[in-house]
């Protein structure tokens, strides 16, 4: 195995030698990973002998170099970088780093730990840390440095360093890549040698030995060789101490100078009194020295300076301890009083250093507290405060002076003395007003002891003899007037002094205002709550008399304003009054209360349930709100609810005609009222038998009535429901019978009954049946044997056509029939025939009207509201109301339709209209609902069909149709069928026809019944081709008739033809048209309806053109009489 390894040694930066190798596949790579981010300019490689890293045996080697610096010679160089936590080793092969030759370790982690193998039989470990100070030189190890200039060592900020154990590392690695240093020895103690070898520890022959002495170099740059001795670390002699500082003249140790001649500084730290925190002070105190200034002064300080060098993990940096005191901070030692007065006091103080001069300053307190009242005692040493007197009122004064130094404060001196003072107070110790006299109690203060002091009081300007003189008890003024203010003046003389102080006392108020209120009361006992105003306090007395008769009222605990008077009558009126004693005078309140009744009258309502029984049980009297309740069922007590109770019969069963004794016991206030209650359980009901009749448009439902139950609680109900659809609800009733019409006809429905009593389960019968046909059910003129009678209307044979099918159709019968909604957001469909015959159908309103006075309770204009249109089809809905209106086309012949319950055959071309309202507020069940829709005329290119009439043959069906049946070349005929759908349920309707807006529409109204949640009825139209054969030119193609709401502000004459000569009968036709508006007739003729209001004449003018300017004569001529619009009976068909 062939091995080329690169050592080396350098010195200042910590590095390491740098190596290169080449190890087979078998060869393993120890890590370990400590990132350490720091900003340093050393790259620093420390070597292990064992696999760790660990520093548990100290590091054989280190080496620190400067990043990105090369270093060589003798033709090789390397150069240590450092990137992204990351170390790389890379060697060249000439003596400037220009020549790369690869690398010795690429990208290696800080921290890590990375195999370094020796020889074959030795290896280290190395791993790479970053530092920002130079590599300590470690007593006992070998060091050298190696610089980067050839010629000398000057350039020391650059150079790398190198520690070796000596016992560990006797074969290190050498800079060069091709050669290994196999010794190092001493030599004369101050320099090293190096031998070179190839193999560490093989061979005897010698590349280059040479000795490298103290101050030089020798080749490969290397300088300062030596085995590091004890280093003896010490501060220089420290002289100058101040309050707060300390001068640092320097550092001496036992290392020659080329050992400390690049040291960067020293840290230094300290600790009070030898204990406690160490505490930084300054991180770079130069060799030279330094000044240390620190936060206290006069303390014991221990000083520590530290190299600041780098010291790799096992190893340690040596440091210094110099123990000194900072410089006591002088205080005051003595104060000399030079003059006392009985206002102001003179002093002196003494220091015991007046070294420092004007920079010591004094503050001086007066009885604990700072006084500044005389600047000449800031500087000293003498100062005169003045005021004590007046300030203090005490003749024992303490003062106090501290000298501050240099910002830093001495402790306090303190000395007493005393004032001579004359009678400066009279102390009051008592002073006490009653509502017409006062007790008093003074004491002189101050003055000498050596003179006797005299003592007077004055009363409202009289002497008081009672209270002057020295006093040990109080003494007491009496006569005085209540609620009054009297003055008092109080005289001291001693020694020709006289002092003078006055003062006043208000008496009190006598007492008034007395209250006495009830707070509480029960059956037995009032609670009363009384107060007064004035009086002495504390010295009022209470009595109480009830009815005349003395009372005890028991104070209420924690309340001294109330009490309770015990042993009362209940529900009795009771007069209590209160009598209030003080200070010689007495006065009463009164108050009435009713106590409560006792409690009485206990009470029990018993409802019955299926599983349980519930009572809801009270009283009457006592207090209210206290009363509480006890229960027994059969005996046995249950568990009582606030007011109620509930009692779960056995297995939760109801048992029949069983027997429960309830008693009910209420206690309230220590009264007690019982009572006892006794039920039995119902019969369960049974007993139901129903019946119902089925009839062609209506059902009868009957029933029997239930037996047993509870009584007085039974109500019935009477369902119907089609094709298993939802249940309706047409009876709920107490009665015995439900009767519902307006059903359709030869249909299925499904009925039910239900019972209801009680708590029970409901009794119930269901089942279904058909109403009967209808028995008039024949078509006009047995559809002329032409056809067949399907529900009342004719299914015409091929080639027929017509509510009798008595119109004989074309053979050009044709198909091409368009359905088309309106552009407008009107709700009408449109429909097209050949593009030759067009008629529209549209919504117009909805009317609930009143059966029994024929008057319209409500109405709604569908021509006004917002519609959605989608295809053939529009909706509305707002507030709670929903419209649907769409129409669907027939495509097949005889097209078979459901609805209601009924089967029928529509033409081919049939139009079927689906509307369906929901969601309409009915005022009474009993009205009728009207759906009022326009059919416009149909056109024959610009001709419009006349006239329009309503056939209803039977009950089953009606029809419309517009044309002459015998001229039109197309008619319209609709088929109504009188079938709704009302709740879900077929219902019969009818259908009735008026006169529309204009003579070219018809307005057809289908008549229901109320529902509840919807209805939904199902017409149709189609376009019969009798013999159609114009052909119209695009001038002659006229839009369908637009459908308008009639405008019920708009006069209208209405034209009437009836069958009788008296206008009364059967309706033959009816024509109306706006006052005075012209209308355009068949061919180039015009015509016009007028009014003359003078005489009430109406006239229907007919005029040759389509203007109206040419009159040819007046057809109707007849007067008229007022109603909804003009109605005109006349002769004149």
């Amino acid at each position: 195995m062939t091995r080329s390894v690169l050592v080396a040694c350098w010195c200042n930066i910590t590095a390491m030698v740098a190596f290169n190798e080449l190890i087979d596949e078998s060869s393993k790579s120890i890590f370990v990973l400590q990132q350490q981010l720091i900003n340093g300019t050393y790259l620093v490689a420390t070597t292990f002998a064992t696999p760790d890293c660990s520093g548990s045996l100290a590091p054989v080697g280190a080496y620190s170099l400067v990043v990105g610096q090369c270093y060589g010679g003798s033709g090789r160089s390397y150069k240590y970088t450092y990137s992204s936590g990351a170390a790389t080793v890379a060697v060249y092969t000439d003596d400037g780093c220009g020549q790369f030759a690869g690398t010795i370790f690429n990208g290696i982690s800080l921290g890590g730990c990375t195999q370094m193998p020796l020889t074959d039989q030795i290896n280290r470990y190395v791993s790479f840390t970053v530092s920002e100070l130079p590599l300590n030189p470690t007593p006992g190890f070998y060091f050298y440095e190696k610089h980067i200039t050839a010629s000398n060592c000057s350039d020391t900020t650059n150079a790398a360093r190198a520690l070796i154990m000596p016992t560990q590392e006797a074969c290190a690695r050498s800079e060069t890549f091709d050669r290994f240093i196999n010794n190092i020895s001493p030599q004369d103690g101050v320099g090293l040698e190096f031998n070179y070898a190839s193999v560490c520890g093989e061979g005897v022959a010698t590349l280059y030995s040479a000795s490298c002495p103290v101050g030089g170099a020798v080749p490969d740059n290397i300088a300062y060789a030596t085995v590091v001795p004890a280093y003896q670390l010490q501060f220089a002699p420290i002289t100058t101490v101040t309050l707060n500082t300390i001068t640092i003249p320097g550092f001496t140790s036992a290392w020659p100078s080329y050992l400390t001649y690049s040291m960067p500084g020293y840290t230094i730290t300290y600790q009070v009194n030898g204990a406690g925190t160490t505490i930084p002070i300054t991180t770079n105190c130069p060799a030279t020295g330094c000044v240390l200034t620190f936060p206290m002064a006069a303390a014991n300080i221990n000083l520590y300076a530290i190299p600041n060098h780098y010291a790799p993990p096992g190893l340690f940096v040596q440091s210094a301890t110099q123990p000194i005191k900072l410089k006591n901070v002088p205080k005051v030692t003595a104060i000399d009083f030079t003059r006392i007065l009985n206002d102001s006091i003179t002093f002196k103080y003494t220091i015991d250093d007046s070294s420092y001069g004007s920079d010591t300053t004094y503050i001086v307190k007066v009885n604990g507290v700072e006084n500044t009242s005389n600047s000449s005692c800031l500087v000293g040493p003498s100062c005169t405060i003045s005021g004590l007197a007046a300030t203090f009122g005490s003749n024992q004064i303490m003062f106090s002076v501290m000298a501050v130094t240099k910002t830093f404060t001495s402790t306090e001196f303190s000395s007493n003395t005393t004032l001579y003072k004359p009678v400066t107070n009279i102390e009051i110790t008592t002073l006490t007003a009653r509502t017409k006299s006062f007790s008093l109690l003074y004491k002189v203060i101050g003055g000498d002891q050596r003179f006797p002091i005299l003592q007077y009081v004055d009363v409202n300007g009289e002497l008081s003899a009672s209270c002057s003189g020295i006093l040990t008890t109080p003494c007491l003024t009496t006569g005085l007037q209540p609620n009054s203010t009297n003055s008092i003046l109080f005289i001291a003389q001693s020694n020709g002094d006289q002092y003078k102080q006055s003062t006043s006392i208000q008496t009190l108020p006598i007492i008034s205002g007395q209250t006495l209120t009830v707070v509480n009361f029960t059956t037995k006992a009032v609670t009363v709550e009384y107060s007064y105003n004035g009086g002495v306090p504390g010295e009022t007395t209470v009595t109480f008399t009830v009815d005349s008769v003395s009372a005890t009222c028991t104070p209420v605990q924690g309340l001294t304003s109330q009490c309770t008077i015990s042993s009362m009558t209940s529900g009795s009126e009771h007069v209590i009054v209160a009598t209030f004693s003080n200070d010689g005078t007495q006065v009463t309140a009164q108050t009435t209360v009713t106590t409560y009744p006792s409690v009485a009258n206990t009470t029990a309502i018993i409802n019955q349930h299926a599983s349980y029984f519930n009572v809801t049980y009270g009283s009457s009297g006592g207090i209210p709100g206290a009363t509480t309740y006890k229960a027994l069922v059969n005996g046995a007590p249950v568990d009582l609810a606030t007011g109620y109770f509930i009692y779960t019969y056995e297995n939760e069963r109801y048992p029949s005609e069983e027997t429960f004794t309830i008693v009910v016991r209420a206690t309230n206030d220590g009264i007690v009222s019982q009572n006892v209650f006794t039920f039995t359980t119902y019969v369960p009901p049974s007993g139901f038998i129903t019946r119902q009749l089925f009839g062609v448009n209506s059902v009868n439902l009957t029933w029997t009535e239930l037996v047993g139950g509870q009584a007085d609680s039974t109500y019935y109900q009477a369902i119907l429901a089609f094709e298993g659809g939802p249940n309706i609800l047409k009876c709920n009733t107490t009665g015995f019978y439900c009767f519902v019409d307006n059903l359709v006809s030869d249909v299925e429905y499904q009925y039910a009954f239900y019972a209801y009593n009680s708590f029970f389960n409901p009794l119930y019968n269901s089942g279904d049946s058909h109403t009967y046909p209808e028995p008039n059910s024949n078509c006009t003129d047995d559809c002329n044997g032409q056809g067949k009678c399907v529900i009342g209307n004719c299914e015409c044979d091929q080639g027929w056509d017509g509510p009798s099918c008595n119109i004989k159709l074309s053979s050009n019968t044709t198909q091409d029939i368009v359905l088309t909604p309106t552009t407008t957001n009107q709700p009408i469909l449109s429909i097209s025939f050949n593009n030759q015959v067009k008629y529209s159908i549209g919504l117009l309103k909805l009317v609930e009207k009143d059966t029994a006075t024929n008057t319209d309770v409500n109405s709604l204009d569908l021509t006004t509201l917002t519609w959605t249109s989608s295809g053939n089809s529009f909706t509305f809905s707002g507030e709670g109301l929903s419209i649907f209106f769409g129409a669907t086309q027939v495509n097949e012949n005889n097209e078979e339709a459901y609805f209601a319950g009924q089967r029928y055959n529509n033409t081919v071309g049939s139009i079927l209209y689906n509307i369906t309202i929901s969601g309409w507020m009915f005022a009474s069940p009993s009205n009728q609902f009207e759906i009022h829709t326009s059919i416009s005329n149909p056109t024959i290119c610009n001709k419009t069909l006349t006239p329009s009439t309503l056939n209803t043959p039977n009950n089953l069906t009606s029809s419309l149709l517009i044309g002459d049946a015998t001229q039109s070349e197309a008619l319209l005929q609709g088929k109504l069928v009188h079938s709704s759908m009302v709740d879900t349920l077929p219902n019969i309707i009818t259908y009735r026809s008026e006169s529309g807006g204009s003579v070219n529409t018809t307005t057809i109204v289908a008549i229901t019944p109320t529902f509840n949640q919807s209805i939904t009825i199902q017409p149709s139209f189609h376009l019969i081709n009798r013999n159609l054969t114009q052909e119209c030119t695009d001038d002659n193609l006229v839009s369908s008739a637009p459908i308008s709401n009639p405008s019920f502000n708009s006069s209208y004459i209405i034209a009437t033809s009836y069958r009788n000569s008296d206008c009364s009968g059967q309706i033959i036709s009816s024509y109306a048209g706006i006052i005075d508006q012209c209308y355009k007739g068949g061919g180039l003729k015009s015509y016009k309806y007028t009014y003359d209001r003078m005489n009430g004449w109406a006239s229907i003018i007919s005029y040759r053109g389509d203007n109206c300017q040419i009159e040819v004569d007046v057809t109707v001529h007849a007067p008229a009489r007022q109603g909804y619009g003009l109605r005109t009976c006349s002769m004149n068909e």
